[in-house]
């Protein structure tokens, strides 16, 4: 081919066909655009009111607001570590408990230095992931067709894919839109006629894009290793000098992720990152292609897709598998091998994108056969980790409008020569007008308009909190995991984009040791047991308390902690106020024992955890026990037991402490009346060691079995030795209880 064949992909037509696929991103989505600095997606109109997911996804929404927010937030301020967030404090590698979306953030520092919020971050992602995604497959089917119009059809397919509409919670997911653009940098390179600078382009958009999302980095890497071995059966060996610099090209980003997963593994170290492979993600082929297609069938009030790629695009895609010779001398005909080097290439990589979906392993009969996916989840660092094999279904969501419109390109070209020419045009409109019709019935373009509901505002709190010395701060109320505090720890880790004061509370996906045993700690507040306890562990100073969401009870304590010299308000107004803990202590002495994981032999207060001498342990247990406890929603609530323990013997309880290892705790087995089998047990911790002579009072909250019923609950204390519980030798306490809806 030489350069007067070649169609250059920067011209006034490819200009108007960016502008076009903007415009159509913008007007699918308006009601982002529209409030982009004020609100969401509206998640929980998507899904049934019944349906848990509307929440969870607002909740993940926030999360990854905060996370740009934060990210930017530590580039720009030379002092902070980037991956030592400022919520979970004062646990390290706080950000490493989610994606760190670096490859996401730094493009966007513009919209940070004229002063976008989180929130605008966040919607701001969401519209431009989609205009890329139809730049960047436009560009790519444009380089490889020359056919204008099928390649803008293309782009507004990419658009519209459905997969978009399942993952605007996750966008992290969502920026998938260099995908396109990376395989076409790699398929340049096996042409005579190179880019000059194509392979630095490779390196750079490569390096955003495996840094946006770990999903997407082994999604992007594992499509390269599939592509580059199909361009060279289909184009020949490049000249040795472009081999090494190709390597070159993926090397330097592959090093960008190693250095980047660092923190990562440092916390996978610590046990803190749980596996999810393999019995997680073995769903299987049906499954697979369920997941890819849709089962053809929507449940009741669900408005978002059931599947990543539209059936209206497979018979398209089948033909790019055509190479059609109508056109043999033509213009369009030199363009053949670009054509059958991307259709057989994104085929190939669509078929081991589904066994990859299919999961981890398969099982025939009595064997079980460990698919690709189970062999990576061993070989690879970190691929374990991977939530949701169905999400591989990404990367056959982006190739297939690429497949489409190369199907398209075919039937376009074959009317060449079976069509005489006053019938041509009319002949390649209606192959662009079916192409085009299956695009309209893929994805966005028909669903219902999409909506927006208002983020949370800030509040006047924050900004009074936001010129305060930065110190430890805590926002309350703080209801205990896993469910009860997932909406007010989503929004108390978005508030915190605005004031950046290290905060104790945090939600992300793996929470740290500290989280758990903090928030625990914080149910004693605002007691000045509580109160010492939280300024010795993570030197807490302000507490800001939601007014509108304590009970009259529970202000009072408050108010009575302010009046005694505890607390000192530091601002007040309508929703809330902000405290200072004049119990603070500077030293903090047991925050560094906090913040280590390293296995010690002594509690906080320096008692041994060693295994107690059974002859010498005595003890008695009281217990004060609700008679009944609810169930409500799918879910046991907890109850409120108040317990005394009055350590008779001679050796001191280790019981308070981050590190479960040693500890003396409270054990609660539950058998159904009538039954031997214990269907439940319930371990709680003391809010201190307990010395010789000396006598423990506490209220601990305690989750039933997840189902209504009678039952008889077994309290007793238990010491932790090398992973096992063993019983101590003091008398237990039986209790009759009854779980009702």
């Amino acid at each position: 081919m030489t350069k007067r064949d070649e169609c250059p992909l920067m011209s006034a037509s490819t200009l108007y066909a960016w502008m076009l696929l903007t415009s159509a991103s913008i007007a699918l989505l308006w009601p982002i655009v529209a409030c982009l600095g004020g609100c969401f997606v509206d998640h929980q109109a998507l899904y049934p009111p019944t349906s848990a997911h509307g929440h969870l996804n607002l909740f993940d929404t926030r999360l990854n607001s905060w996370i740009l927010a934060w990210v930017q937030h530590a580039i720009l301020n030379s002092g902070e570590s980037l991956f030592d967030a400022n919520i979970f404090y004062p646990a390290a590698n706080t950000l490493a408990g989610s994606e760190h979306m670096i490859g996401v953030a730094v493009p966007l520092l513009p919209l940070r230095l004229i002063g976008a919020s989180a929130v605008a971050l966040h919607q701001s992602v969401i519209v431009l992931s989609s205009i890329l995604a139809g730049i960047t497959t436009f560009t790519l089917v444009r380089w490889a067709t020359r056919n204008w119009c099928l390649s803008l059809v293309a782009g507004l397919c990419a658009i519209g894919m459905p997969w978009h509409f399942r993952e605007f919670s996750h966008i992290q997911l969502l920026n998938a839109q260099w995908f396109p653009l990376i395989w076409l940098l790699c398929a340049q390179q096996f042409e005579a006629d190179r880019p000059k600078y194509g392979l630095l382009a490779l390196s750079f958009v490569l390096t955003l894009q495996a840094l946006s999302s770990f999903y997407l980095g082994y999604f992007v890497f594992f499509s390269i290793g599939v592509l580059l071995p199909v361009f060279v059966v289909v184009s020949g060996l490049p000249r040795p000098k472009t081999i090494l610099a190709l390597i070159l090209a993926v090397v330097v980003p592959a090093l960008c992720v190693a250095v980047t997963a660092i923190p990562y593994l440092n916390v996978d170290a610590q046990g803190v990152l749980q596996p999810t492979v393999p019995a997680a993600n073995a769903p299987g082929f049906i499954f697979a292609f369920t997941t890819l297609f849709g089962s053809g069938s929507q449940p009741p009030g669900l408005e978002v897709p059931a599947g990543y790629i539209s059936y209206a695009l497979i018979p398209f895609a089948l033909l790019a598998l055509v190479s059609f010779r109508s056109g043999e001398g033509s213009v369009e005909d030199l363009f053949l091998p670009r054509k059958r080097m991307i259709g057989l290439g994104l085929w190939f990589l669509v078929i081991l994108t589904y066994v990859m979906m299919a999961g981890s392993y398969v099982r025939v009969g009595d064997s079980t056969i460990l698919l690709p996916y189970g062999w990576a989840s061993r070989l690879i660092p970190g691929f374990s980790h991977l939530r949701g094999a169905t999400r591989w279904g990404i990367i056959a969501a982006m190739a297939m409008p690429v497949l489409a419109a190369l199907g398209a390109s075919e039937m376009w070209n074959y009317i060449r020569g079976r069509f005489p020419d006053r019938k041509q045009l009319t002949a390649r409109l209606a192959v662009a007008g079916m192409f085009a019709l299956a695009v309209v019935a893929t994805g966005h373009w028909a669903w219902p308009p999409m909506k927006a509901a208002l983020a949370d505002p800030p509040m006047n709190a924050y900004a009074k909190l936001a010129a305060l010395p930065r110190a430890a701060t805590v926002e309350l109320p703080w209801p205990l995991p896993p469910s009860g505090n997932l909406r007010t720890d989503s929004r108390y880790t978005l508030g915190s984009t605005y004031h950046w004061q290290p905060l104790l509370n945090g939600y992300t996906g793996y929470a740290p040791p500290s989280y758990y045993f903090l928030v625990e700690t914080a149910r004693g507040l605002p007691q000045p047991s509580s109160l010492s306890l939280l300024s010795k562990l993570s030197g807490l100073r302000w507490l800001l308390l939601h007014k509108k969401e304590i009970s009259p009870a529970r202000m009072e304590a408050w108010d009575e902690a302010a009046k005694n010299g505890s607390l000192k308000v530091v601002f007040e107004d309508s929703t809330a106020i902000l405290y200072e803990n004049l119990l603070r202590q500077e030293s903090e002495e047991w925050l560094p024992l906090l913040r280590d994981p390293s296995p010690r032999t002594t509690t906080f207060a320096g008692n041994s955890r060693a295994p107690l001498d059974m002859s010498r342990v005595s003890g008695r247990i009281e217990v004060d026990m609700p008679r009944t406890f609810r169930y409500a929603f799918g879910f046991a609530l907890r109850g409120e037991v108040k317990v005394r323990l009055s350590n008779l013997g001679s050796e001191t309880w280790p019981a308070f402490d981050v590190q479960d290892e040693g500890l003396v705790k409270l054990r609660f087995r539950f058998v159904p009346r009538g039954e031997k089998r214990i269907v439940h047990r319930v371990l709680s911790r003391f809010g201190a060691d307990v010395s010789p002579g000396a006598s423990l009072s506490d209220s601990v909250l305690i989750r039933p079995p997840a189902k209504p019923g009678a039952y008889r609950v077994t309290v007793d204390l238990v010491q932790l030795q090398n992973g096992q519980l063993v019983p101590l030798p003091i008398e237990p306490i039986n209790v009759s209880i009854s779980v009702v809806g």
